[in-house]
């Protein structure tokens, strides 16, 4: 026999043990006997358990989170947002089915006004869209895009004696397509086709190199939106500005692109008619 063994439990009561046993073994003689031993041994694997509950749980809210934020920044993108200054609180979405695209106005990219005396309206719907490049810097965002295309009108009404920018459209690397002189008035592209062609053109030089993937398809999406607000016929013909001017514009690298579409014309000068 081992010599008794005195063990104080928490309200001061002492019990005599025939051999040592920890506290939580004499549960059944007092209810009131504390376990700390006891809560403090948990088996390994439950507690491994645990943890990987509360790491789940803390994965689930943030991504809840995230998810309310991107909702929330795509929002103020789409309608409230500015950028350097330019308010996008008025950039209006244009729908046609799933597809859309932003519009950037003239006065957003701060336009300089036209002279609408040497201005002269477009016949719509359009038959035909000139393809073009502006042989300038490249852009990737809306302040960049808005600079560049203040630039290009400026440098076509200053030296070159323009009534406005020569282009009705501009489509920049940053997913947007700016206003130029719109769906309703000449462009000055190529003198035989600007009473019935769109003149649209991608901010940059393409002559060695593509444009950028959105750029692409923010001009299809542009095309479509084109179509169903009757601004430009269905059965549209494509062609590169070089094809209806002593130009290299779009750049190579552009008109082998626009080449492999169902609408690209094969003419050149007055037979793309």
């Amino acid at each position: 026999m081992h010599p008794a063994t005195l063990v104080k439990a928490k309200r001061g009561k002492e019990y005599l043990l025939d051999s040592y046993q920890p506290p939580y073994q004499s549960l059944h003689e007092d209810e009131n006997i504390s376990l700390p031993l006891l809560q403090s041994r948990q088996p390994f694997w439950r507690k491994c358990v645990n943890v990987a509950a509360f790491a789940l749980l803390l994965v689930s809210v943030a991504g809840i989170i995230a998810w309310v934020l991107v909702g929330i920044y795509s929002e103020k993108k789409c309608c409230s947002s500015s950028t350097n200054g330019l308010s996008e609180s008025f950039l209006p979405r244009l729908y046609l089915s799933r597809q859309q695209f932003l519009l950037v106005n003239r006065s957003t990219w701060e336009a300089r006004p036209a002279d609408h005396t040497m201005e002269a309206n477009l016949t719509t719907p359009a038959s035909h869209v000139i393809v073009a490049h502006t042989g300038s810097a490249p852009c990737v965002t809306l302040s960049e895009c808005s600079k560049i295309t203040r630039v290009i009108q400026g440098f076509q009404m200053d030296d070159l004696g323009y009534a406005d920018i020569a282009y009705n459209f501009l489509v920049g690397g940053d997913s947007q397509v700016y206003e130029g002189r719109g769906w309703d008035t000449q462009g000055a592209l190529a003198a035989h086709y600007n009473n019935t062609s769109l003149g649209v053109a991608f901010i940059g030089i393409f002559e060695k190199t593509a444009p950028l993937m959105q750029q692409l398809e923010e001009f299809q999406t542009f095309l479509n939106v084109s179509v169903e607000k009757g601004k430009l016929s269905a059965d549209y013909k494509l062609i590169g500005h070089r094809q209806v001017s002593i130009t290299d514009s779009p750049g190579q690298a552009l008109y082998n692109i626009i080449r492999t579409w169902s609408h690209w014309e094969d003419c050149y000068m007055k037979t793309c008619v």
